[in-house]
C-alpha cells in the first residue's frame, strides 16, 4: 500500500528532487535572513543550523529512500562489518561506498553542534543512529536500497566526525579570542 502511494507520489511529481534541490537553498537562504534580521546574529545563526539540518536532513531521507526504484526482492546483509572483508577480497567499489556513507552523516553532526551549541558527544551519537536506522529501516521496509548494519556503522562514525570538527572549531575560536584579550591586557599603557 504505501509501496503504491510513493509510486504514485513520484510519477506523478517526477520532478520533486529537482525542485527539492531548488527549494531547499531558497527557503534556507530566506529564512537565515529572517532569523538573523528578527533573533539576532548568534541566535539567529542557530536556528538558521537548525533549519538547515531539518532541511539536510529530509533531503538525505529523500535521496536515500524515497527516490529510489522499488526492488522485487528485500536485499540486506546484517553481518557486521562485512563491507571490509569484501574490500579485502577485491570489491574496491565497497570503499567509495563506505566513504560516501561517512561523508553523508558527517554535515548532520557538524549541523548539530552549530544549532544546540553544547550538544554532548553521545547526543550526536544517539541521533546519527537513530536516523541512520529509520532509514535503513524504511529501505527495508519499502524495499529500496540495500539495508545493512555497515551503514549504521558508517553514518554514526560521519555524524561523530562532524560534531568532532564542531568541537575543533569552537576551540580555535575560543582560543583566538583569548589571545586576542591577552594582547589587549598585556598592550595596557596604564
Amino acid at each position: 500500500m504505501m509501496d503504491r502511494l510513493i509510486q504514485f507520489v513520484i510519477c506523478r511529481y517526477h520532478e520533486i528532487p529537482t525542485s527539492v534541490a531548488v527549494g531547499i537553498p531558497v527557503v534556507f537562504c530566506v529564512g537565515t535572513i529572517l532569523l538573523l534580521a528578527f533573533l539576532g546574529a548568534k541566535k539567529g545563526f542557530r536556528w538558521s543550523a537548525g533549519l538547515l539540518l531539518l532541511e539536510y536532513l529530509f533531503l538525505l531521507l529523500l535521496l536515500s529512500v524515497l527516490t529510489r526504484t522499488t526492488q522485487a526482492a528485500r536485499s540486506f546483509n546484517f553481518t557486521p562489518f562485512w563491507s571490509y572483508r569484501a574490500i579485502h577480497e577485491g570489491r574496491i567499489d565497497l570503499l567509495t561506498q563506505n566513504i560516501a556513507n561517512v561523508g553523508a552523516f558527517i554535515p548532520i553532526g557538524l549541523l548539530l553542534g552549530c544549532a544546540f551549541g553544547n550538544v554532548k558527544w553521545w547526543q550526536v551519537l544517539l541521533v546519527g543512529g537513530v536516523f541512520s536506522v529509520l532509514i535503513e529501516t524504511l529501505q527495508f521496509v519499502l524495499k529500496r536500497g540495500f539495508t545493512e548494519f555497515d551503514d549504521v556503522w558508517h553514518n554514526v562514525v560521519g555524524c561523530m566526525i562532524g560534531w568532532g570538527v564542531y568541537v575543533w572549531i569552537v576551540y580555535l575560536i575560543k582560543k583566538i579570542a583569548k589571545n586576542r584579550i591577552e594582547k589587549v591586557v598585556t598592550f595596557n599603557p596604564n
